[in-house]
């Protein structure tokens, strides 16, 4: 049982308001899903409900281009998980595969460095072939103001990663103001 779990409860259940009140899950999800698809849909995104067995919501959530998912685990009382990222294309793997290995692991430490300083979770595929990106918010004391910044804080993550990599191929590209095809493609 999870420290969290109070011991009468069942799986169903958590705390939840000021007095440690037991209110089914899905009831305090449901509102909880309802209102940040309500801020994200205020602020322009494009929203759709994703299945995940392990979430007792996940929504994919898109904006100009920017894709970003929104978790509520099933295992947890009141966390959010924001995530997004960079898959990279097959040209972009192609320049950084054939360039200096000293140079790549420079990039990967500044990059580390980039987003650590930002307090962004990460996760980076080596080979280099894609990066995860990740906030968790707590509920308590879940405001638009909070949410909305930490959906700001995680896109400017994204667009620094991207600008990262896009400066490091072009810095290291044999061919004068030759850019590969394609784009870094966001996922959520």
């Amino acid at each position: 049982m999870s420290e969290h779990t109070p011991q009468d409860n069942s799986d169903d259940f958590m705390w939840s308001g000021v007095h440690g009140t037991k209110m089914p899950k899905s009831k305090e999800s449901d509102k909880l899903k309802t209102k940040i698809q309500k801020w994200l849909t205020e602020d322009g995104y494009r929203i759709k409900n994703t299945p995940d067995l392990n979430s007792e919501f996940y929504l994919s959530a898109t904006l100009g281009g920017h894709n970003m998912g929104v978790i509520y685990p099933a295992d947890t009382i009141d966390k959010i998980i924001l995530v997004s990222g960079s898959v990279l294309s097959d040209d972009h793997v192609a320049k950084l595969s054939i360039t200096d290995q000293k140079n790549l692991d420079n990039l990967l430490w500044s990059l580390q460095f980039g987003l650590l300083s930002r307090n962004i979770n990460f996760k980076i595929d080596n080979p280099l072939t894609r990066i995860d990106l990740q906030r968790i918010i707590y509920g308590d004391g879940l405001s638009k103001n909070i949410f909305m910044n930490e959906t700001i804080n995680l896109h400017n993550a994204v667009r620094y990663t991207f600008m990262m990599l896009e400066k490091y191929i072009v810095d290291n590209s044999t061919v004068v103001n030759k850019t590969p095809k394609g784009d870094i493609v966001g996922y959520g």
